[in-house]
């Protein structure tokens, strides 16, 4: 059996979450993924607004300490980072939860 490199799956499967929906899918999945896709392009731009008005935040600074919006935070962040419009920078401690956390700032 041929093992594919690391690389070589991790691109798959990042490719595939890209992918909402595909060209044989019924209408109302298209429908749905066209939904889904500009929920996901507002929440990255509130996300990069955040970054932009507090810059060095944590997560859980960015999010006022809203479970919600921290969740959303840390789900959108790490794709901002793929796109280069912000970048990871020095843990610290966090001033909501006191626990060393990675800090984001735009590029």
């Amino acid at each position: 059996m041929t093992q594919l490199p690391m690389f070589a799956t991790d691109f798959a499967n990042r490719l595939r979450a890209r992918t909402l929906a595909r060209t044989d899918d019924p209408e109302p999945s298209k429908v749905a993924a066209r939904s889904a896709a500009n929920r996901l392009g507002k929440q990255q731009a509130s996300t990069l607004n955040a970054v932009a008005a507090m810059p060095g935040s944590t997560a859980w600074e960015l999010a006022g300490g809203n479970v919600t919006l921290r969740y959303l935070y840390n789900r959108r962040l790490p794709e901002l980072v793929m796109k280069g419009v912000v970048r990871r920078g020095e843990p610290r401690a966090c001033r909501i939860t006191g626990t060393e956390q990675t800090t984001w700032w735009p590029t």
